[in-house]
């Protein structure tokens, strides 16, 4: 994986190396994919016929760790069944992964494990914003067995659920014809605990003087 290695600093940001590699993937292809358009700053759905389950990603050439977040500006660009977009983390493949997308349609923010190509829903939060076409924050951050969404920088979402615990490649993701640019993708591999540096050394006790 490209970056800087693990034994160097608490975290690991990969924004510029991830988005120059992230390829695109489908879950449950029907033989349309949508066409991505990329600079180093965004990636568009420019177009997208697709329908129902079929789900159009941007995936890491390379795994993450387990433990990592994932965050975008997600900005509506159309799409009359879907809209908006999501963050992908723990990706073993083009059909499992855990995904926290915004929906500005249905007026929610959702977290799905996606194994095999077939969603299960993980938790639901209502999220109304303005239908100003601005882009909005979505985060998506693993811990353990812990998944944590936020919106706009507040956590919304918080579960338990060990679908998916290994590393695996991360990255964006829209449903059917949805068309969304994906602004300042950023991805942070946060550090094993086991190579967090030494904490420092407790000063000694002070020896009480004896009294005269």
């Amino acid at each position: 994986m490209t970056g800087t290695p693990l034994a160097a600093a608490l975290a690991v940001a990969l924004p510029l190396a991830l988005a120059l590699a992230l390829t695109p993937a489908e879950t449950n292809g029907r033989g349309t994919p949508a066409r991505w358009e990329g600079r180093v700053d965004a990636h568009a759905v420019v177009e997208n016929a697709n329908r129902g389950n079929t789900f159009s990603l941007l995936l890491s050439a390379g795994d993450v760790g387990a433990d990592a977040r994932v965050a975008a500006r997600v900005r509506p660009d159309g799409g009359a069944e879907d809209a908006g977009g999501g963050v992908v983390l723990r990706a073993a493949d083009d059909a499992s992964y855990y995904v926290c997308r915004w929906n500005p349609l249905e007026e929610n923010l959702r977290l799905y494990a996606v194994v095999r190509g077939a969603r299960r829903t993980l938790a639901t939060k209502v999220v109304r914003v303005p239908a100003d076409g601005a882009g909005r924050e979505v985060a998506l951050s693993a811990t353990g067995d812990r998944l944590l969404c936020s919106f706009e920088g507040d956590p919304m979402i918080l579960v338990r659920d060990g679908t998916l615990r290994g590393p695996g490649r991360a990255g964006v993701w829209v449903k059917a014809d949805a068309r969304t640019t994906f602004l300042a993708v950023s991805i942070v591999e946060e550090r094993a605990p086991g190579l967090l540096p030494p904490a420092p050394p407790r000063p000694a006790p002070a020896v009480p003087r004896p009294a005269r």
